[in-house]
């Protein structure tokens, strides 16, 4: 079987409570089936926000409902390098 780390895989799951489409439980068990696999994962919860805002987050006029492209940067630049 081949390991998800040899494969480059390289994951940040985001998630809330406030996510009906894709349920939190959902990120967090793909998150451990990567993390078995050997893959650095991280899942973040953005609480209260829904499947929409959290998306949206990543845009300009939406920035301040959560830090979600500030997380992203930084999680990318941790795993991959400046």
């Amino acid at each position: 079987m081949l390991r998800a780390a040899a494969l480059g895989i390289v994951a940040l799951l985001a998630t809330s409570d406030g996510d009906e489409t894709v349920r939190p439980r959902n990120a967090n068990n793909l998150g451990a089936k990567l993390r078995a696999l050997g893959a650095p994962v991280a899942v973040k919860n953005y609480g209260p926000l829904d499947h929409e805002e959290v998306v949206m987050a990543l845009s300009v006029p939406f920035r301040s409902k959560g830090p979600v492209l500030a997380d992203a940067v930084a999680f990318l630049k941790a795993k991959l390098g400046d």
